[in-house]
């Protein structure tokens, strides 16, 4: 009984680690006095996959910290002036593998894009 309850237990943990977005964690920025200076780079394609579910997200712009070199790809345009678009689905560098970085970069994932109708999030700014 006690094992049925711990694997029922991790499953829910699972499941709601899923529904809830990612465990990815961004530090500060090393160079940065904390803060990642976000600079638009070139523009992505990001393919979705898991076992039940693909999607392709394109239109997506990546940015690259100016300071310590973190990659962040987004579907928004949080960098155009003078009114900045909201972020809309991201991702980390760590959630992406990078398949090809040529006129537009092109990643793979497993991991369930995070979601922000805001234009910044704490610890970044965004700039072209």
């Amino acid at each position: 009984m006690l094992k049925r309850t711990v694997i029922l237990l991790l499953v829910v943990i699972g499941v709601m680690g899923a529904i809830s977005g990612s465990y990815a964690y961004i530090t500060d920025c090393v160079g940065g006095n904390g803060k990642h200076d976000m600079v638009g780079i070139a523009p992505a394609t990001v393919h979705y996959k898991t076992w039940y579910e693909e999607a392709y997200y394109t239109q997506c712009q990546t940015f690259k910290c100016d300071n310590c070199g973190e990659l962040f790809v987004c579907t928004g345009r949080p960098h155009t002036e003078p009114t900045a678009s909201p972020i809309l689905f991201y991702w980390y560098e760590g959630e992406l593998d990078l398949q090809s970085a040529g006129g537009v970069y092109v990643f793979e994932t497993d991991q369930a894009p995070h979601y922000t109708e805001d234009t910044t999030l704490p610890g970044f700014t965004f700039r072209d």
